[in-house]
């Protein structure tokens, strides 16, 4: 198992941190702890999805770390990995601005690799009110991916495509402590800013 080095997260935080991957230079988000329940905002209109995908181009800065300690992330199923960039097609859901409400679903899944072992992450979700992506990690829901996105000040008609762009960490959360432990790998634990993210859907009829 390896055991990387703690001065490895500084490092890559660094790195992420010069604007590699964001969008208008904009710094990596940071990983924080769950997300904890808040007082629900007032309902606004929300609409389904029909299709579109979620992106993330994993950084230089993201890469070079993920290099260092053995790490490998690549896509399951549906889900479509190239490169640096790893795309999750959004398979239903709802989703509502100003506030971002609603949740995402994803197709696909998110393997998390070492030399001698792995772990997947499925049935990933964006939670937008959250500004995380959680996902089934051996048998329990998890938060996976922190981020911060700009969404449009409306919805568009239905039919048409609705972009909202940002930045995406891992998160760094007790959740995933066992299984940092298990890998030995310690920015499973502690987070890592990862690169941009970018979701483009498609907007159905249909107001909730």
């Amino acid at each position: 198992m390896l055991r990387p080095l703690c001065a490895a997260l500084i490092l890559c935080a660094a790195l992420t941190a010069c604007g590699d991957g964001a969008p208008d230079g904009a710094a990596a988000v940071r990983a924080t702890t769950t997300p904890t329940d808040t007082v629900p905002p007032p309902p606004a209109e929300s609409r389904p999805l029909a299709g579109g995908a979620m992106t993330v181009r994993v950084s230089t800065g993201a890469t070079r770390i993920l290099d260092y300690v053995g790490v490998r992330l690549s896509t399951t199923g549906a889900a479509d990995g190239r490169g640096r960039e790893l795309s999750f097609p959004i398979t239903g859901g709802r989703l509502a601005l100003t506030p971002a409400q609603g949740e995402i679903e994803l197709g696909g899944g998110l393997r998390i690799s070492t030399d001698d072992d792995h772990v997947d992450a499925t049935a990933l979700r964006v939670v937008p009110a959250q500004e995380v992506v959680t996902a089934v990690v051996e048998g329990r829901r998890v938060p996976l991916l922190r981020f911060k996105l700009r969404y449009p000040e409306a919805l568009p008609a239905a039919g048409e495509p609705l972009t909202a762009i940002g930045t995406t960490s891992v998160v760094g959360d007790r959740a995933l402590e066992q299984l940092g432990t298990d890998f030995g790998v310690d920015l499973l634990r502690d987070g890592l800013p990862l690169g941009s993210m970018k979701i483009i859907a498609r907007v159905g009829p249909g107001v909730r």
